[in-house]
């Protein structure tokens, strides 16, 4: 497979520097910090409104943990806990990157496309799309989107939603993905090939809101934005292509879709 743009783009880091083991622990370690931040923000949500019914000293720990599981069904509560968490998560990608001693555009190719190029590549998305969601349709699959309506719906402040899906998680997602994981992997034993099916697989698995047949489909999308990253040696692209894909789903939300 063609890889990359730029002579940095296409030797990568040394081989060894970020040996793969070392990369996937500082990944795990920020999905771990990520999490704790998610709970301590629905823990303090849970808090005050506990605090407000004046219930805050007469509960146990049990009813607590419940009270905090309720604002997980709260779209304001959990689409502001993701803004902060993935903000929060992408500050530390780049706080690593700059402790290892790199440049953070060119460890995580974070350079310009020609409009072009990005122009074909949301084109190869939408043909994309029009096939998985037709053959979805045809065999009458479901790839369990339900929580994420469900949410939609349970959201006073829609633009919490929208600058979550479309801003927030594809802005973090790609950096992890297909920037901090993608340079790891790509020079360790895995090669470009491996990496793209690798990446691909780590982000399917945090989506466990949908079913097998949803995150199969997250999977697939994952392996086309590895490919858009190595094939045009830019951050950039897999990143608005994700953005694009975000925001027409929420338009299917939007209309009553799901």
């Amino acid at each position: 497979m063609e890889i990359a743009v730029t002579p940095a783009d296409m030797a990568g880091p040394a081989r060894g520097r970020w040996p793969f083991l070392e990369t996937l622990g500082w990944a795990v370690l920020i999905v771990i910090v990520s999490t704790l931040i998610q709970g301590v923000m629905f823990g303090a949500v849970a808090a005050v409104d506990l605090h407000s019914q004046n219930l805050l000293t007469h509960v146990s720990p049990q009813y607590l943990v419940q009270a905090m599981m309720s604002e997980a069904g709260r779209g304001d509560v959990v689409f502001t806990t993701i803004i902060v968490s993935n903000l929060i998560s992408v500050a530390a990608i780049l706080l690593i990157v700059l402790i290892k001693g790199h440049a953070l555009k060119d460890y995580l190719a974070v350079h310009a496309v020609r409009a072009g190029t990005l122009l074909t590549w949301m084109l190869i998305l939408a043909g994309f799309v029009i096939l998985t969601e037709g053959a979805a349709a045809f065999f009458k699959i479901d790839f369990g989107g339900d929580s994420m309506a469900k949410l939609y719906k349970a959201t006073d402040s829609i633009w919490l939603f929208w600058a979550a899906a479309v801003l927030a998680a594809p802005v973090f997602e790609e950096v992890m993905f297909r920037g901090f994981l993608f340079r790891g992997f790509q020079a360790s034993f895995l090669g470009t090939g491996g990496t793209i099916v690798l990446t691909a697989l780590l982000w399917a698995a945090m989506h466990l809101q949908y079913n097998l047949y949803g995150m199969g489909f997250i999977a697939a999308t994952g392996i086309l934005f590895g490919i858009a990253r190595a094939r045009t040696g830019s951050l950039i692209v897999p990143m608005a292509l994700h953005a694009v894909l975000n925001f027409s789903d929420l338009l299917l939300f939007a209309m009553g879709g799901t």
